[in-house]
């Protein structure tokens, strides 16, 4: 009688298997992560892994879901893992030029929206300036929620424009956005499209003494070049203040900010442009995330 091949594996049994290996590794989350991975890898959703626990799983989705497990076995993000990530609700691409969005920089963009509405409205006609725009994440985001807004966003990777791009696609704003590779410290080059209604910038802010000590899946993955802030972690922000000037009058800057960085920011700016009003704005951590400064007029 001929042997009776092993039955396939369930969804369910999928998530026990990749949370036991991620447990036995001491990763955070185990449980969480290994529905994550198994949901992205088998191509269902969070609830198919409560509502359909018993449902085989291909030959195909299993072979992707054991790789994928001895990726993020080896810190990888699982968003680089499945190339995408989401942020403020719409899923973006990923490429190793980019950095990985977080939730923190939502802040970003919702005080970058209100500052919108402060200036006439979301339907305003609005000029944009996104400084390291990376994925795209902030100036799609931004250019999604003012559908009047058009946008500049720079990058010195040719790797991160080309994301930014898809992602510009992804979401239908790709007619209102124009990508350039100019470095932050090129004022000239970024005044020929002045005034700006709007800076957003996600700089640089690690302090490059301080690269060595994060975590795995921040330092193996994401680009130094999105990472190093220089010996202070402030070298972005300098230049950043050079761009004081291409402002309209009453327009806004937000800034994204390290951990205990807000204070030390704002000072740079007000040394640079005492007229400025400023104010911080926390994360859903409780720190202080993003520096907003006004140009008064």
């Amino acid at each position: 009688m001929p042997e009776r091949s092993a039955p396939p594996a369930t969804l369910g049994m999928a998530v026990e298997r990749v949370a036991g290996e991620l447990r036995a590794a001491a990763l955070s989350e185990p449980l969480a992560e290994a529905r994550r991975l198994v949901a992205a890898a088998a191509g269902c959703s969070a609830l198919d892994l409560v509502t359909r626990r018993e449902q085989p799983v291909s030959h195909a989705a299993m072979q992707r879901i054991v790789a994928w497990t001895a990726r993020r076995l080896d810190h990888e993000p699982l968003s680089r893992i499945a190339g995408e990530r989401e942020f403020f609700g719409r899923p973006f691409w990923l490429s190793k030029g980019t950095l990985d969005p977080r939730p923190d920089t939502e802040t970003q963009v919702e005080a970058a929206l209100d500052a919108a509405t402060a200036r006439g409205g979301r339907d305003t006609p609005l000029r944009l300036l996104d400084v390291g725009t990376g994925s795209g994440a902030i100036a799609v985001t931004l250019l999604a929620e003012l559908p009047r807004a058009t946008a500049l966003a720079v990058d010195l990777s040719a790797d991160a424009l080309a994301t930014a791009a898809r992602n510009a696609a992804r979401h239908g704003v790709e007619g209102r956005l124009e990508l350039a590779r100019i470095d932050m410290a090129d004022v000239a080059a970024l005044g020929r499209q002045a005034p700006f209604d709007l800076i957003v910038s996600n700089p640089p802010y690690i302090a490059s003494a301080e690269l060595a000590t994060l975590e795995p899946e921040v330092r193996l993955y994401d680009p130094a070049l999105a990472l190093d802030g220089g010996a202070d972690g402030l070298v972005a922000y300098r230049a950043l203040a050079d761009l004081l000037g291409l402002l309209a009058p009453g327009a806004a800057m937000l800034l994204e900010v390290g951990a205990g960085q807000a204070a030390e920011v704002v000072d740079l700016f007000l040394g640079r442009a005492p007229n400025l009003s400023a104010e911080t704005r926390r994360d859903l951590g409780g720190h202080e995330r993003v520096v907003a400064l006004w140009q008064r007029g």
